[in-house]
């Protein structure tokens, strides 16, 4: 039901009169059977007029388009309802998640390794939810599927890995208009386990390096150790981007790992280009290992590199190639057992990158610097990494700034108030 306003400038009766939708044919009569339907698509809703004989007199709009009489008016409304049902905002409505799906990953820019990721798990979610309209998911929908989804045996690091698929997925639906806001936001899921948790400790990441201290691997572990660098960053950095003197490293794209080769990318956020400080002993530990991969190159000859010697890459494997993240692994791995690292104990180049942002905050390292380092996000890297900060506690940081500044070694007890 609605209520009747005449067309602007019409002289009949002000009066709002009830209605609903008649048919072409008439079979349909308004409720109050004096009026006429017209549509104006300038308010998108049906008007009438008091009095038929007086509106068989009138003519009737659509917009600012005058469309006839009566009979011409319906056909005019007719149509109206039937583009509406037929546009863009009726095909939004019936739009399954499925089909959604196929458009978003038409449409997303993202390095191969994030489309990758999106994909392995949406071979999960669309069996489940596919068939779902889009405006038809709620909060208990994305609840109800990962629940099924620990159940079934699924890990933590599943579950988590399908939440944010569906949650990045559901985000460019409200982008579009399709949802007003993101049910899959705002949830608690089980992750695959706090990134402060999986960093080391000040004593495991010292008794690392030293066991690693001999191998060839040494500068590139001190590097990922000291500064925090992505391994696809460390990957694609070559020696023109190396400045020594100043002890700077530019970054400006990666070396990424995808399906058994590598691809050239840019960095995985805009803050991933940076420009990164290192230590006087990692600066001179680089210089270094330039003799020393210079020497390899020449023992291998026109072999070496297969391909990538034109790159100039800074750090490589034995014959030249590009480091690679299951490889890197590896070595890890053999160092951490050398160090007596627990073996159950997270062992990755992304553990080194958490181990970095962990001591540097909990050392009382300002947020933005540590932020700027990374290539991160500083409300990101806070709320990431805000438990390790807390267990450390403030007073804990400040003790160590003020037993370790200028008052260190004079009495405790001293000025107590006994």
């Amino acid at each position: 039901m609605g209520l009747y306003r005449p067309p602007v400038g019409a002289s009949g009766p002000s009066r709002e009169v009830p209605f609903r939708e008649r048919s072409v044919n008439g079979t349909e009569q308004p409720a109050n059977t004096a009026g006429v339907p017209a549509f104006d698509c300038t308010r998108s809703h049906f008007v009438f007029t008091e009095s038929r004989a007086k509106a068989a007199a009138w003519p009737f709009f659509t917009g600012s388009r005058a469309i006839g009489r009566r009979r011409d008016a319906d056909l005019a409304a007719h149509e109206a309802l039937r583009r509406l049902r037929s546009g863009p905002a009726m095909a939004a409505e019936r739009l399954t998640l499925g089909a959604y799906t196929g458009t978003w990953l038409a449409a997303g820019r993202w390095r191969s390794t994030t489309r990758a990721f999106y994909q392995r798990h949406l071979r999960r979610i669309l069996p489940a939810l596919g068939h779902l309209r889009v405006r038809d998911v709620r909060r208990s929908t994305v609840e109800a599927f990962l629940s099924d989804l620990a159940r079934t045996g699924a890990s933590r690091s599943t579950v988590s890995g399908a939440h944010r698929t569906l949650r990045a997925l559901l985000a460019s639906a409200v982008r579009d208009g399709i949802l007003e806001a993101n049910p899959a936001t705002a949830m608690r899921v089980p992750g695959p386990g706090s990134r402060a948790e999986a960093a080391w400790s000040a004593e495991e990441l010292v008794a690392f390096l030293d066991a690693a201290g001999k191998s060839r691997w040494y500068p590139l572990l001190r590097f990922l150790a000291t500064t925090g660098c992505r391994i696809s960053e460390s990957a694609g950095l070559t020696w023109d981007r190396m400045d020594l003197e100043a002890r700077t490293a530019t970054i400006d794209r990666a070396l990424v790992w995808h399906n058994g080769s590598h691809v050239w990318s840019e960095p995985k956020t805009r803050r991933g280009r940076r420009r990164v400080p290192l230590d006087a002993e990692t600066a001179a530990v680089l210089r270094a290992w330039k003799a020393d991969q210079a020497a390899e190159r020449l023992a291998h000859g026109a072999g070496w590199g297969k391909g990538w010697a034109d790159h100039d890459l800074v750090f490589t494997t034995p014959t030249g190639a590009p480091i690679d993240p299951p490889g890197v692994r590896k070595v890890m791995r053999r160092v951490a057992r050398m160090a007596g690292i627990d073996p159950g104990r997270p062992c990755s180049p992304h553990v080194l990158r958490h181990t970095v942002a962990t001591l540097a905050l909990t050392s009382g390292k300002p947020s933005t610097l540590v932020a700027d380092a990374l290539g991160h996000d500083p409300r990101v890297l806070l709320g990431t990494y805000a438990h390790a900060v807390e267990q450390a506690g403030v007073a804990d940081v400040m003790a160590a700034v003020i037993d370790g500044g200028p008052r260190a070694g004079r009495d405790p007890v001293v000025g107590r108030v006994t």
